[in-house]
């Protein structure tokens, strides 16, 4: 889902820090990160990317959580997720997490069941 704020950065990115306008005529700092979940918990969640880049993010109650209906408590160790976060002095506040390993296993209901044909 291409752009900064999306879950997967410019030309594929894995994670990434951006400078963008706040609306208030400043700036605010921007982190993105797509990994495997190493750690979660109520108030955090740790990110693996793929080249081995760590980072721990807060979790509160401006976190929007895309992992089915129970939010961040769906999410769990070794999932693939994508994380955008605000980072205010040092702490980078997770603002959205997509959960992609709980969607997609979601997204499978959905699927139409295949149907299979022979032929002689």
């Amino acid at each position: 889902m291409g752009g900064p704020m999306g879950m997967g950065g410019p030309g594929g990115a894995i994670h990434g820090e951006f400078v963008t306008p706040d609306g208030s005529n400043g700036y605010r700092t921007v982190d993105m990160q797509v990994g495997q979940v190493m750690s979660v918990s109520s108030s955090s969640i740790m990110v693996k990317s793929a080249d081995g880049f760590t980072k721990t993010y807060s979790v509160d109650q401006n976190t929007v959580v895309n992992a089915g209906r129970d939010g961040i408590s769906n999410v769990k160790n070794g999932d693939t997720v994508g994380v955008n976060a605000v980072v205010t002095n040092g702490n980078a506040a997770a603002r959205n997490i997509m959960d992609r390993t709980t969607l997609g296993q979601i997204g499978q209901h959905w699927n139409p069941k295949s149907t299979s044909t022979t032929t002689s």
